[in-house]
């Protein structure tokens, strides 16, 4: 129905200039237009993600996936209950996801953040190889294997991958907070306090 795609355009148009509540209104005519539009429940989601409202997300993933159970909407429910700490139900989504599409990053990526809330670091330092695989310049990947990497103690191999993190992009300051305290626990002292000192520059608030 012609109708409820031009809604859901109107949607994305307002999504896209950060009008969510908009958006919303406009993703929810194209549903009331077309009750079997998975896509405009899977962009409300988003929507409402924006606006704070994880559990309708969750509702309209859940009701885009029962239409239609695409990656993308496994992919967007479990970043949300992550996000909503519960990482049991965010990798059973990511598992999905991944199942339906292999080469997708983002699913390993946020499978690691789950493994990693769950304190299970050698899966997530696993999956955040796997996302590097597919993105070698990707600092975020590299800057979660060095968090899972330093809380295994793996302290040289964390100062590494935060280097590849602060190459790619100068102004983390966290990570250089990070490896901060990685060279610390290495020994290097006055290193490891010029990287503290770096990342309160750059704006980082020390614990």
């Amino acid at each position: 129905m012609q109708e409820a795609l031009d809604a859901c355009q109107r949607g994305i148009s307002c999504y896209e200039a950060g009008e969510f509540e908009r958006a919303i209104a406009q993703y929810s005519l194209a549903i009331e237009l077309n009750p079997s539009y998975a896509e405009a429940y899977l962009c409300r989601g988003d929507a409402h993600v924006r606006n704070g409202d994880l559990d309708r997300a969750i509702e309209d993933y859940g009701q885009s996936l029962w239409l239609s159970p695409t990656a993308a909407a496994y992919l967007a429910r479990g970043v949300a209950y992550s996000t909503r700490d519960e990482p049991d139900r965010a990798i059973e989504d990511l598992n999905k996801a991944l199942q339906l599409n292999p080469d997708l990053a983002a699913g390993y990526h946020n499978r690691g953040i789950a493994f990693a809330n769950q304190g299970d670091f050698d899966r997530a330092i696993d999956d955040f190889s796997r996302v590097l695989e597919f993105d070698p310049r990707c600092s975020a990947a590299y800057f979660c294997r060095a968090a899972a990497l330093l809380e295994s103690g793996y302290y040289e191999r964390a100062v590494a991958d935060l280097n590849e993190a602060i190459e790619t992009n100068p102004r983390d300051a966290q990570a250089y907070y990070y490896r901060g305290i990685a060279l610390r626990q290495q020994g290097k002292i006055s290193q490891g306090d010029a990287d503290i000192a770096k990342a309160e520059d750059l704006g980082y608030k020390v614990p």
